[in-house]
Protein backbone atom coordinates (compact mmCIF):
# COMPACT_ATOMS: atom_id res chain seq x y z
CA UNK A 1 0.00 0.00 0.00
CA UNK A 2 0.84 3.60 -1.06
CA UNK A 3 2.98 5.37 1.89
CA UNK A 4 1.33 8.50 0.86
CA UNK A 5 -2.09 7.49 0.62
CA UNK A 6 -2.32 6.56 4.94
CA UNK A 7 -0.36 9.35 5.55
CA UNK A 8 -2.34 11.55 3.62
CA UNK A 9 -5.04 10.12 6.06
CA UNK A 10 -3.04 10.57 9.30
CA UNK A 11 -2.40 13.84 8.20
CA UNK A 12 -5.81 14.35 7.18
CA UNK A 13 -8.34 12.41 8.44
CA UNK A 14 -5.41 12.26 11.69
CA UNK A 15 -6.83 16.03 12.39
CA UNK A 16 -10.38 15.17 12.18
CA UNK A 17 -10.23 12.45 14.23
CA UNK A 18 -8.32 14.52 16.87
CA UNK A 19 -12.02 16.32 16.39
CA UNK A 20 -14.56 13.58 16.28
CA UNK A 21 -12.53 10.29 16.17
CA UNK A 22 -12.98 9.81 20.49
CA UNK A 23 -16.62 9.77 19.70
CA UNK A 24 -16.05 6.51 19.24
CA UNK A 25 -20.04 4.59 19.40
CA UNK A 26 -20.49 3.32 22.33
CA UNK A 27 -22.52 -0.01 23.18
CA UNK A 28 -25.94 0.02 24.50
CA UNK A 29 -25.60 -0.20 28.08
CA UNK A 30 -29.20 -0.56 29.07
CA UNK A 31 -30.53 -3.89 30.85
CA UNK A 32 -32.33 -6.14 28.27
CA UNK A 33 -36.15 -5.90 28.37
CA UNK A 34 -38.76 -8.29 28.10
CA UNK A 35 -39.61 -7.23 24.37
CA UNK A 36 -35.74 -8.29 23.57
CA UNK A 37 -35.99 -11.50 25.41
CA UNK A 38 -39.53 -12.41 23.70
CA UNK A 39 -39.88 -15.76 22.49
CA UNK A 40 -41.69 -16.64 19.15
CA UNK A 41 -44.72 -19.04 18.00
CA UNK A 42 -42.68 -21.32 16.67
CA UNK A 43 -41.14 -24.57 18.42
CA UNK A 44 -38.22 -23.25 21.00
CA UNK A 45 -35.17 -22.93 18.95
CA UNK A 46 -31.37 -22.06 19.78
CA UNK A 47 -30.83 -18.72 21.57
CA UNK A 48 -27.70 -17.91 19.98
CA UNK A 49 -28.98 -18.95 16.82
CA UNK A 50 -32.78 -17.40 16.61
CA UNK A 51 -34.74 -17.23 13.18
CA UNK A 52 -36.53 -13.69 11.95
CA UNK A 53 -39.03 -13.80 8.89
CA UNK A 54 -39.19 -10.68 6.62
CA UNK A 55 -42.39 -10.39 5.26
CA UNK A 56 -42.46 -8.38 1.79
CA UNK A 57 -44.12 -7.48 -1.06
CA UNK A 58 -42.73 -9.95 -2.71
CA UNK A 59 -43.07 -12.97 -0.27
CA UNK A 60 -41.11 -14.23 2.69
CA UNK A 61 -37.33 -14.41 3.72
CA UNK A 62 -37.03 -16.49 6.36
CA UNK A 63 -33.27 -16.09 8.07
CA UNK A 64 -31.55 -17.96 10.82
CA UNK A 65 -29.09 -15.12 12.62
CA UNK A 66 -25.90 -16.51 14.12
CA UNK A 67 -24.90 -14.96 17.54
CA UNK A 68 -22.32 -16.91 18.31
CA UNK A 69 -20.54 -15.51 15.37
CA UNK A 70 -21.75 -11.88 15.28
CA UNK A 71 -23.23 -11.62 18.67
CA UNK A 72 -22.93 -7.39 18.69
CA UNK A 73 -24.60 -7.13 15.13
CA UNK A 74 -27.14 -9.64 15.91
CA UNK A 75 -27.86 -7.99 19.02
CA UNK A 76 -28.07 -5.02 16.94
CA UNK A 77 -30.58 -6.03 14.63
CA UNK A 78 -32.81 -7.79 16.60
CA UNK A 79 -33.35 -4.57 18.51
CA UNK A 80 -34.21 -2.90 15.41
CA UNK A 81 -36.98 -6.05 14.95
CA UNK A 82 -38.70 -5.88 18.48
CA UNK A 83 -38.52 -1.99 17.85
CA UNK A 84 -40.70 -2.34 14.47
CA UNK A 85 -38.01 0.08 12.81
CA UNK A 86 -37.91 -2.34 9.54
CA UNK A 87 -41.65 -1.99 8.61
CA UNK A 88 -42.40 0.02 6.38
CA UNK A 89 -38.84 0.31 4.69
CA UNK A 90 -38.03 -1.08 1.34
CA UNK A 91 -35.08 -2.58 -0.26
CA UNK A 92 -33.83 0.44 -1.82
CA UNK A 93 -30.41 -0.84 -3.86
CA UNK A 94 -30.83 -4.08 -5.61
CA UNK A 95 -27.28 -4.99 -7.74
CA UNK A 96 -28.88 -8.25 -9.83
CA UNK A 97 -25.15 -9.61 -9.43
CA UNK A 98 -23.99 -8.94 -6.22
CA UNK A 99 -26.84 -8.48 -3.29
CA UNK A 100 -29.76 -6.73 -2.37
CA UNK A 101 -30.12 -3.87 0.23
CA UNK A 102 -32.55 -2.72 2.35
CA UNK A 103 -33.72 -1.12 5.96
CA UNK A 104 -33.11 2.40 5.61
CA UNK A 105 -35.30 3.62 3.47
CA UNK A 106 -39.10 4.63 3.32
CA UNK A 107 -40.88 3.72 -0.17
CA UNK A 108 -40.82 7.56 -1.10
CA UNK A 109 -36.96 7.37 -0.96
CA UNK A 110 -35.84 9.03 2.12
CA UNK A 111 -34.18 8.10 4.58
CA UNK A 112 -35.16 6.54 7.81
CA UNK A 113 -34.19 8.57 10.69
CA UNK A 114 -36.83 8.29 13.32
CA UNK A 115 -35.33 5.22 15.49
CA UNK A 116 -32.16 4.86 14.06
CA UNK A 117 -29.36 4.11 16.74
CA UNK A 118 -25.78 4.43 17.54
CA UNK A 119 -23.38 1.64 15.84
CA UNK A 120 -22.27 -0.71 18.17
CA UNK A 121 -19.21 -1.08 18.92
CA UNK A 122 -17.34 -4.64 18.18
CA UNK A 123 -20.40 -5.49 15.53
CA UNK A 124 -18.18 -5.31 12.73
CA UNK A 125 -16.11 -7.95 11.01
CA UNK A 126 -17.40 -11.44 11.96
CA UNK A 127 -15.11 -13.50 9.85
CA UNK A 128 -17.92 -15.45 8.39
CA UNK A 129 -17.77 -15.29 4.58
CA UNK A 130 -20.13 -13.59 2.06
CA UNK A 131 -21.57 -16.27 0.45
CA UNK A 132 -24.43 -16.44 -1.32
CA UNK A 133 -27.75 -16.04 0.83
CA UNK A 134 -25.93 -14.81 3.98
CA UNK A 135 -27.34 -11.60 5.43
CA UNK A 136 -24.92 -8.90 6.52
CA UNK A 137 -25.13 -5.33 7.81
CA UNK A 138 -23.37 -2.53 5.75
CA UNK A 139 -21.73 0.91 7.52
CA UNK A 140 -22.67 3.04 5.43
CA UNK A 141 -21.00 6.30 3.95
CA UNK A 142 -24.37 8.70 3.91
CA UNK A 143 -26.98 9.48 6.41
CA UNK A 144 -25.32 9.48 9.85
CA UNK A 145 -26.89 6.04 11.56
CA UNK A 146 -27.64 4.47 8.30
CA UNK A 147 -24.92 2.39 9.14
CA UNK A 148 -26.20 0.58 12.54
CA UNK A 149 -29.72 -0.13 10.39
CA UNK A 150 -29.16 -1.08 6.95
CA UNK A 151 -28.54 -5.03 5.69
CA UNK A 152 -28.04 -6.46 2.76
CA UNK A 153 -28.42 -10.24 1.41
CA UNK A 154 -25.67 -11.88 -0.86
CA UNK A 155 -26.88 -13.38 -4.21
CA UNK A 156 -23.95 -14.48 -5.02
CA UNK A 157 -20.56 -15.29 -3.44
CA UNK A 158 -19.43 -11.79 -3.36
CA UNK A 159 -15.23 -12.75 -1.79
CA UNK A 160 -14.03 -9.68 -2.73
CA UNK A 161 -16.36 -8.35 0.66
CA UNK A 162 -14.15 -10.86 2.31
CA UNK A 163 -11.18 -9.20 1.75
CA UNK A 164 -8.94 -7.72 4.37
CA UNK A 165 -9.42 -4.07 2.76
CA UNK A 166 -13.24 -4.47 3.93
CA UNK A 167 -12.96 -5.95 7.10
CA UNK A 168 -14.81 -3.71 9.52
CA UNK A 169 -17.45 -2.94 6.90
CA UNK A 170 -19.74 -5.79 6.02
CA UNK A 171 -20.75 -7.84 9.68
CA UNK A 172 -22.27 -11.50 7.96
CA UNK A 173 -24.57 -12.65 11.21
CA UNK A 174 -26.72 -14.91 9.69
CA UNK A 175 -28.14 -16.75 6.52
CA UNK A 176 -32.04 -17.48 4.58
CA UNK A 177 -32.66 -21.00 5.58
CA UNK A 178 -36.05 -20.40 3.81
CA UNK A 179 -37.39 -17.88 0.75
CA UNK A 180 -34.58 -17.20 -1.81
CA UNK A 181 -37.18 -18.19 -4.42
CA UNK A 182 -37.70 -14.13 -3.25
CA UNK A 183 -34.88 -13.36 -2.86
CA UNK A 184 -34.48 -14.01 -6.45
CA UNK A 185 -37.63 -12.28 -7.35
CA UNK A 186 -36.21 -9.14 -5.72
CA UNK A 187 -33.28 -9.71 -7.32
CA UNK A 188 -34.71 -9.58 -10.57
CA UNK A 189 -37.37 -6.69 -10.13
CA UNK A 190 -36.60 -3.89 -12.84
CA UNK A 191 -34.51 -0.80 -11.59
CA UNK A 192 -33.98 2.24 -12.65
CA UNK A 193 -32.52 5.78 -11.42
CA UNK A 194 -34.09 7.91 -8.48
CA UNK A 195 -33.05 11.55 -7.90
CA UNK A 196 -32.84 11.17 -4.27
CA UNK A 197 -30.57 8.39 -4.18
CA UNK A 198 -26.91 8.59 -5.29
CA UNK A 199 -27.87 12.12 -7.04
CA UNK A 200 -29.84 9.94 -9.65
CA UNK A 201 -26.87 8.70 -11.40
CA UNK A 202 -27.21 4.77 -9.52
CA UNK A 203 -29.68 2.57 -11.80
CA UNK A 204 -29.92 0.56 -8.88
CA UNK A 205 -33.40 1.66 -7.48
CA UNK A 206 -36.76 -0.82 -7.71
CA UNK A 207 -38.98 0.93 -10.18
CA UNK A 208 -42.11 -0.48 -8.41
CA UNK A 209 -40.71 -0.03 -4.59
CA UNK A 210 -40.24 -3.75 -2.77
CA UNK A 211 -42.01 -2.77 0.48
CA UNK A 212 -40.48 -4.66 4.09
CA UNK A 213 -43.76 -5.09 5.37
CA UNK A 214 -42.47 -6.66 8.90
CA UNK A 215 -39.72 -8.28 10.27
CA UNK A 216 -40.20 -10.63 12.98
CA UNK A 217 -38.85 -13.14 15.58
CA UNK A 218 -40.28 -16.43 15.15
CA UNK A 219 -37.82 -18.11 17.39
CA UNK A 220 -36.49 -17.53 21.09
CA UNK A 221 -33.48 -14.57 21.53
CA UNK A 222 -32.06 -14.39 24.66
CA UNK A 223 -30.34 -10.98 24.54
CA UNK A 224 -28.68 -11.84 27.67
CA UNK A 225 -27.17 -14.88 26.62
CA UNK A 226 -25.72 -13.33 23.92
CA UNK A 227 -24.39 -10.00 25.58
CA UNK A 228 -22.63 -12.24 27.88
CA UNK A 229 -20.63 -13.90 24.12
CA UNK A 230 -20.26 -10.31 23.04
CA UNK A 231 -18.50 -10.11 26.38
CA UNK A 232 -16.46 -13.03 26.13
CA UNK A 233 -15.12 -11.95 22.54
CA UNK A 234 -14.10 -8.72 24.15
CA UNK A 235 -12.41 -10.71 27.11
CA UNK A 236 -10.29 -12.46 24.11
CA UNK A 237 -9.40 -9.13 22.89
CA UNK A 238 -8.28 -8.11 25.59
CA UNK A 239 -6.40 -11.41 26.34
CA UNK A 240 -4.25 -10.86 23.23
CA UNK A 241 -3.30 -7.46 24.18
CA UNK A 242 -2.04 -8.84 27.04
CA UNK A 243 -0.41 -11.33 25.53
CA UNK A 244 1.32 -9.36 23.00
CA UNK A 245 2.21 -6.70 25.88
CA UNK A 246 3.81 -9.80 27.59
CA UNK A 247 5.57 -10.63 24.11
CA UNK A 248 6.82 -6.98 23.41
CA UNK A 249 8.59 -6.52 27.01
CA UNK A 250 10.26 -9.92 26.80
CA UNK A 251 11.55 -9.03 23.40
CA UNK A 252 12.63 -5.86 24.22
CA UNK A 253 13.51 -6.83 28.23
CA UNK A 254 12.11 -3.69 29.26
CA UNK A 255 8.32 -3.07 30.88
CA UNK A 256 5.57 -2.03 28.97
CA UNK A 257 3.27 1.10 30.26
CA UNK A 258 0.16 1.88 29.81
CA UNK A 259 -1.03 5.85 30.07
CA UNK A 260 -3.96 7.32 31.35
CA UNK A 261 -5.28 8.06 27.71
CA UNK A 262 -5.25 4.13 27.36
CA UNK A 263 -1.94 4.00 25.13
CA UNK A 264 0.63 1.06 25.51
CA UNK A 265 4.28 1.51 24.29
CA UNK A 266 7.36 -0.64 25.22
CA UNK A 267 10.31 1.16 24.44
CA UNK A 268 13.25 -0.97 22.30
CA UNK A 269 15.70 1.93 22.14
CA UNK A 270 14.99 5.33 24.54
CA UNK A 271 17.54 7.57 22.51
CA UNK A 272 19.31 10.06 23.82
CA UNK A 273 17.92 13.61 22.42
CA UNK A 274 14.63 15.79 23.39
CA UNK A 275 11.60 14.81 23.09
CA UNK A 276 8.84 16.86 20.27
CA UNK A 277 6.37 19.16 21.06
CA UNK A 278 3.06 19.02 19.41
CA UNK A 279 4.06 22.16 16.76
CA UNK A 280 7.18 20.51 15.79
CA UNK A 281 7.60 18.97 12.66
CA UNK A 282 8.97 15.13 13.06
CA UNK A 283 11.45 12.84 10.27
CA UNK A 284 9.90 8.93 11.78
CA UNK A 285 9.87 5.81 10.37
CA UNK A 286 6.57 3.72 11.42
CA UNK A 287 5.30 0.21 10.46
CA UNK A 288 1.40 -0.26 11.14
CA UNK A 289 -0.49 -3.17 11.80
CA UNK A 290 -3.89 -4.34 13.05
CA UNK A 291 -4.26 -6.66 16.09
CA UNK A 292 -4.10 -9.65 13.65
CA UNK A 293 -0.92 -8.85 11.95
CA UNK A 294 -2.56 -7.65 8.88
CA UNK A 295 -0.16 -4.81 7.56
CA UNK A 296 -1.77 -1.53 6.93
CA UNK A 297 0.81 0.58 6.23
CA UNK A 298 4.88 0.96 6.32
CA UNK A 299 7.12 3.92 5.01
CA UNK A 300 9.88 1.08 5.35
CA UNK A 301 9.91 0.91 1.61
CA UNK A 302 9.38 4.44 0.74
CA UNK A 303 11.74 6.24 3.10
CA UNK A 304 10.72 7.92 6.59
CA UNK A 305 7.96 10.49 6.77
CA UNK A 306 7.99 14.33 8.20
CA UNK A 307 4.74 15.36 10.11
CA UNK A 308 3.62 18.26 12.17
CA UNK A 309 3.36 16.27 15.55
CA UNK A 310 -0.48 17.71 15.81
CA UNK A 311 -1.69 16.74 12.25
CA UNK A 312 -1.24 12.98 13.46
CA UNK A 313 -3.83 10.78 14.61
CA UNK A 314 -3.81 11.31 18.92
CA UNK A 315 -1.92 8.01 19.81
CA UNK A 316 0.94 9.00 17.54
CA UNK A 317 1.05 12.72 18.97
CA UNK A 318 1.06 11.59 22.81
CA UNK A 319 3.38 7.95 21.64
CA UNK A 320 5.63 10.60 20.10
CA UNK A 321 5.68 13.37 22.51
CA UNK A 322 6.80 10.96 25.18
CA UNK A 323 9.59 9.40 23.39
CA UNK A 324 13.50 10.88 22.82
CA UNK A 325 14.93 11.90 19.34
CA UNK A 326 16.48 8.29 18.55
CA UNK A 327 13.95 6.46 20.60
CA UNK A 328 12.98 3.22 19.07
CA UNK A 329 9.37 1.53 20.40
CA UNK A 330 6.17 -0.22 19.99
CA UNK A 331 3.04 1.68 20.48
CA UNK A 332 -0.52 -0.02 20.86
CA UNK A 333 -3.45 1.86 20.41
CA UNK A 334 -7.19 1.57 21.17
CA UNK A 335 -9.46 2.68 18.74
CA UNK A 336 -10.35 6.08 20.22
CA UNK A 337 -7.24 7.14 20.20
CA UNK A 338 -6.75 5.55 16.41
CA UNK A 339 -9.72 6.03 14.16
CA UNK A 340 -12.66 5.25 16.67
CA UNK A 341 -16.00 4.40 15.14
CA UNK A 342 -15.03 5.33 11.54
CA UNK A 343 -12.36 3.62 10.39
CA UNK A 344 -10.85 4.51 7.53
CA UNK A 345 -12.98 3.03 4.39
CA UNK A 346 -10.62 0.27 2.71
CA UNK A 347 -7.92 0.45 4.99
CA UNK A 348 -8.55 0.12 8.66
CA UNK A 349 -11.75 -1.69 10.36
CA UNK A 350 -13.96 0.81 12.37
CA UNK A 351 -13.06 0.40 16.10
CA UNK A 352 -9.83 -1.12 15.47
CA UNK A 353 -6.98 -1.44 17.90
CA UNK A 354 -3.64 -0.49 15.91
CA UNK A 355 0.19 -1.44 16.48
CA UNK A 356 2.77 0.94 15.71
CA UNK A 357 6.73 0.36 15.62
CA UNK A 358 7.86 3.70 15.56
CA UNK A 359 11.07 5.29 15.11
CA UNK A 360 11.77 9.12 15.70
CA UNK A 361 14.67 10.08 13.67
CA UNK A 362 14.93 13.64 14.12
CA UNK A 363 13.07 16.61 14.95
CA UNK A 364 13.33 19.60 12.24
Amino acid sequence: MNELRLLGQIGLVGAFAVAVGCRASQPDSRPATARETQTAVEAPGDPLHPKVKIETTLGDIVCELNAEKAPAAVLNFVQYVNANYYDGTIFHRVLKDSMIQGGGYTPDMEPKLRGLRPSVEGAWGSHVKNERGTISMIRGRGTAGSSSAQFYINVVDNVDLDESRHHGSYAVFGKVVDGMDTVEKIRNTPVGMHEKYAGGRSEVVPVKPVTIKSVRLLTPFDSIQVQAVAAAAKADQESRLNKLLQELEEKAGSKGVTTESGLRYVDFVLGNGVSPVLTDTVEFQYRGTLLDETEFETTHSTGPAVRQVAALIPGLQEGLMTMNEGGRRTLILPPELGFGGGGVPGIIPPDAVLIFEVELLEIK
